[in-house]
């Protein structure tokens, strides 16, 4: 059987966030899917949570899934980044005045290590997701701290 992109986002967008992260994918109740951002294209999921973080403030976080069939590379990365800049630039011109944080999640079945190993330091609010189909159903899994195979040093 072969696994598609589509697919992958199906299974997503219709599995209730509570079992999607007891099988290891973070991810809020209240997601979009398929949103058009202008001519930025078309984000596969976007998430928008309100997290409390005293009685007094509260953080608004938007993250953009990127969903790839294969393996995630720094075009995943580029491509998420120009609908983060058009959810910005849409936020702005509306004189929508509130603070957000804003979130990458690349998933993937692999990682391309060479593309990410500047990531920890750089692009704090990205997180790189891989995931395993099996018998037993989609698990995903979070990686980080990816270095080049040889530094040189």
């Amino acid at each position: 059987m072969k696994f598609l992109e589509k697919d992958l986002e199906q299974i997503v967008w219709d599995t209730d966030s509570k079992i999607l992260r007891e099988r290891g994918l973070n991810i809020c109740d209240l997601k979009l899917r398929q949103l058009r951002i202008g001519n930025y294209g078309i984000a596969d999921i976007i998430t928008f949570k309100r997290q409390r973080i005293n009685d007094v403030f509260s953080e608004n976080i938007i993250t953009v899934y990127e969903l790839k069939k294969d393996k995630i590379d720094i075009n995943a990365l580029l491509q998420a980044t120009r609908y983060v800049r058009g959810i910005q630039s849409y936020l702005e011109k509306r004189s929508i005045d509130f603070e957000v944080k804003y979130k990458i999640v690349l998933v993937g079945d692999s990682v391309d290590q060479s593309s990410f190993c500047y990531i920890p330091n750089i692009f704090s609010e990205v997180e790189l997701v891989t995931y395993e189909l099996n018998i037993n159903g989609l698990y995903f899994k979070y990686h980080e701290n990816y270095l080049l195979r040889d530094e040189g040093f």
